[in-house]
């Protein structure tokens, strides 16, 4: 049995402490270009993104809603314009493919907030199940291997889904 990295506990253990990062992401040893520096660059141009996109009304990154079930979901980032949840989105970073866990859990976080539109950003991408399966869910989905292009994707498609009616 193999234990992560003492790195991934310590960022575990600070997110537990600190009340969570505002995107989920997982360290590998066996890729350093996925490390703290690289995430916190890239989690900082993401919000600096999100923050700044005003189109679908104030949006806030971390984002945090109280569901249907009376459960408080986080998000990466979450749009709330009057009383509408306009849109919601997770970005998750890792040294490996997504399988469909992270889909369906955005998907029961979105049913149960009552979101319009759900976006998942990932690196590097998602396994061809998890693609199917946001398909299905009417999940957008943002994939790149290098995750230093994710900021820039998602501006692209914040600004096609503000013309699009």
């Amino acid at each position: 049995m193999s234990f992560p990295a003492p790195r991934y506990w310590t960022a575990v253990m600070r997110s537990l402490l600190l009340g969570g990062p505002r995107l989920s992401h997982s360290f590998s040893t066996g890729q350093p270009e996925l490390g703290p520096k690289l995430v916190k660059s890239v989690e900082g141009k993401i919000n600096a993104v999100v923050e700044s996109y005003s189109a679908f009304g104030p949006i806030s990154s971390p984002g945090k809603v109280v569901g249907k079930s009376g459960v408080e979901h986080s998000f990466s980032f979450a749009s709330k314009n009057k009383d509408e949840l306009r849109l919601v989105g997770d970005v998750i970073l890792s040294a490996t493919d997504e399988d469909e866990t992270k889909v369906l859990s955005l998907f029961i976080k979105v049913y149960d907030v009552g979101a319009k539109r759900a976006l998942l950003c990932v690196s590097p991408r998602l396994t061809p199940e998890a693609s199917r399966l946001a398909r299905l869910y009417n999940i957008l989905t943002i994939e790149s291997p290098d995750p230093r292009l994710l900021p820039g994707m998602l501006q692209d498609l914040l600004k096609r889904l503000a013309r699009a009616p």
